[in-house]
């Protein structure tokens, strides 16, 4: 059962509000006179469309018809229908964070939603003791605070993620953590909901025991275990701190480990989440999406499933209207190992990210240049063959460019990388376009 507000609460709850600096923490505000426009965060587009009326408090865009019953979604054009839709959170989800912001308190809950709510804070409370006991425990266990320093974590990141051991003896519902090193799971909010065990070795060693346990019939160990009923891609690690500085940027980071995300805080990059080895799932753009993100950086390990992993990622957040970049990672680099390379107290990793992310397309191109580079060096009797290929799956992504400079800039670049005429890439597109055109044109056969 979901909570009822009184029109008379949500009336004083949308007039205590500044819609326009809801708007400007959302995207873009520009003063044209007495009017405010803004992009709106609705649909794509580049000039402004979306009028804030800071008189009465509400929003409209001119060109989707947001904050209007003509929109498939955004009906209404007060401050909590604007949070709502903006971040993509639910109903109360927008009127408990409107209410925070104002100071307000919440109409007394229902002897339902009481209870959940009880239960829910009775769960924290008791995941927090049970986080604080591991970080004790990990404070007197030698061999394990060792692990951790070798992997470079100091003592205050431990602190900080509340980083634990399990010891010999866990109590009875976190069993599945002994003797491992744990992870709290925190939600949005900061609260801890779920403790993740990591086996306190490393990965290398870890395989060499699951091949001997193969070869003998024996059962091969986890190298992370959750809880039961946990679902990782409802949350994104780190969320609980990233969100004021993906608010801040605009931007977010997102990785696969628990590790990753804890090496990037650690060197600056405080804008950083991981999907904690999952596939980014709508559930997780929505709370990137909250936090203000309009651009992702993806920073997916080096090997063949994050290359795949990312492939994903990209076509999930375009579906958001998100800009996804790529930072990618040498041959057996992670972004933990990656963080290794540059010191604590300056900006010099943030700097490196900046420098040499790339843009989807950018990366798709560079991606098919290195797949099919060795054939072009070791097989001379099919260059041609192969060289033409890889133009044309090249082609296929330059022709979904639909802004004319990118589409240069991009054209150049792979006239550069592939050793032929700009003229020659160029008249492979347009003849590959003219193509397409025409096939579009031709009568369905019935």
């Amino acid at each position: 059962m979901s909570q009822v507000y009184s029109a008379d609460f949500l009336k004083e709850l949308n007039d205590r509000s500044d819609i326009l600096s809801l708007v400007s923490q959302s995207t873009r505000v520009e003063k044209i006179g007495n009017n405010h426009l803004a992009l709106c965060p609705f649909h794509a587009e580049q000039s402004p469309s979306l009028q804030v009326n800071t008189h009465n408090n509400t929003f409209y865009c001119h060109a989707c018809g947001a904050g209007s019953s003509n929109h498939s979604k955004v009906k209404s054009c007060d401050a909590v229908s604007f949070l709502q839709h903006s971040k993509q959170i639910t109903f109360p989800e927008a009127v408990q964070e409107l209410a925070r912001l104002n100071g307000m308190n919440l109409p007394n809950l229902s002897p339902e939603e009481q209870l959940k709510k009880n239960q829910e804070e009775q769960w924290a409370s008791y995941c927090t003791k049970i986080a604080d006991v591991f970080n004790y425990n990990l404070k007197n266990n030698e061999v394990a605070i060792n692990y951790l320093r070798n992997r470079g974590m100091v003592d205050l990141d431990m602190d900080i993620w509340k980083i634990g051991y399990g010891g010999l003896e866990p109590h009875n519902d976190f069993m599945y953590l002994k003797e491992r090193i744990t992870f709290p799971m925190f939600d949005y909010n900061g609260n801890i909901i779920s403790i993740t065990g990591r086996i306190a070795y490393s990965g290398t060693l870890l395989n060499q025991l699951n091949e001997s346990n193969k070869a003998s019939g024996k059962q091969t160990i986890p190298k992370y275990r959750d809880m039961k009923n946990f679902s990782k891609n409802k949350h994104l690690y780190g969320m609980h701190i990233a969100k004021e500085y993906i608010r801040n940027y605009k931007t977010a980071i997102l990785v696969e480990g628990w590790t990753d995300v804890i090496s990037l805080h650690r060197h600056g990059a405080k804008h950083s989440v991981s999907t904690m080895g999952v596939a980014l799932s709508d559930e997780q753009i929505k709370l990137l999406k909250r936090a203000g993100a309009e651009k992702v950086i993806i920073m997916r390990d080096s090997d063949m499933a994050g290359m795949l992993a990312t492939q994903r990622d990209i076509k999930l957040l375009s579906k958001y209207n998100i800009k996804a970049y790529v930072l990618p990672l040498d041959d057996g680099e992670d972004p933990d190992s990656l963080c290794l390379k540059f010191g604590y107290l300056n900006e010099s990793l943030l700097s490196y990210i900046n420098k040499f992310m790339q843009p989807m397309d950018q990366y798709k191109i560079t991606k098919i240049y290195k797949e099919t580079q060795d054939d072009i060096l070791y097989h001379y009797n099919i260059i041609n063959q192969t060289q033409d290929e890889r133009i044309n799956s090249i082609l296929d992504v330059l022709m979904t460019i639909k802004d004319p400079v990118e589409l240069d800039i991009y054209m150049r670049q792979v006239s550069e990388l592939l050793v032929v005429s700009y003229q020659a890439i160029q008249e492979k597109l347009y003849l590959k376009l003219h193509k397409q055109s025409q096939e579009a044109k031709k009568p369905a056969f019935t």
